[in-house]
């Protein structure tokens, strides 16, 4: 039986990964969509004058900015590839921080950018990037742009988790992952695939020998621990 890849991202990145997973792997895997949270964007911008440097963690930060301030004419640092190249796309020039926190903050501390930095988050963040910054001498004011509001997920993809059919989960974020086990029981078919040992380690105990971290923290390496697990069945 074909297992099915139960995409839990927001709306508009779970149909992008579903996209690459049909490319990718076509009919060996049935990707399903249950976002389990939406991206709403929140608030405004503090006062940009004098603010010389941004960071972003997320994509959706960057695009949040960009509704917000038509204002490019800062130094950027992103925390990987794919937020890099949403920075690109909105008219900044960010360097690659390297794909997770803790890369970010050692080549913002190589780099030392000018000061004062405007970090610009959702309302939860997996690590105190701002505190971190301010501790390695770096001026930095933080701005919670958008929130992630959780979200039920679908009757469909209750019906995979209770099913007997293998059923892989592709997990990127550890509020992901919090959600996702907050909704869900003891899944005993389900494989789980999570961008960062940081994620691993909001999956409960009785679930840790069913995941597998990807070689890197990106939704590419992500895809190919996929397509191993795939082939490995």
């Amino acid at each position: 039986m074909v297992p099915s890849i139960l995409i839990t991202r927001p709306q508009e990145q779970a149909e992008k990964f579903a996209s690459q997973v049909r490319l990718r792997l076509g009919s060996r895997a049935h990707p399903v969509i249950s976002p389990l949270m939406q991206i709403v964007p929140t608030g405004n911008l503090p006062q940009l004058a004098g603010i010389k440097t941004l960071v972003f963690t997320s994509a959706y930060a960057v695009h949040a900015f960009a509704n917000l301030t038509d204002g490019r004419n800062f130094s950027c640092f992103a925390v990987g590839a794919s937020t890099a190249d949403a920075a690109c796309e909105i008219g900044l020039s960010p360097v690659d921080g390297g794909g997770d926190s803790k890369a970010l903050i050692e080549t913002v501390i190589r780099a030392k950018p000018p000061q004062p930095f405007l970090y610009l988050r959702g309302e939860h963040v997996a690590s105190d990037l701002c505190k971190s910054l301010n501790s390695a001498g770096f001026e930095t004011l933080q701005a919670i742009i958008y929130q992630q509001k959780p979200q039920t997920l679908s009757s469909e993809a209750k019906g995979f988790l209770l099913g007997q059919a293998k059923i892989i989960i592709p997990l990127f974020s550890p509020r992901s992952a919090q959600l996702l086990f907050g909704q869900m029981t003891d899944v005993e078919n389900a494989v789980f695939v999570a961008m960062s040992e940081n994620i691993k380690l909001k999956i409960p105990n009785a679930h840790q020998k069913q995941i597998f971290v990807a070689k890197a923290p990106t939704a590419d390496a992500v895809l190919d621990l996929i397509e191993d697990k795939i082939t490995d069945a």
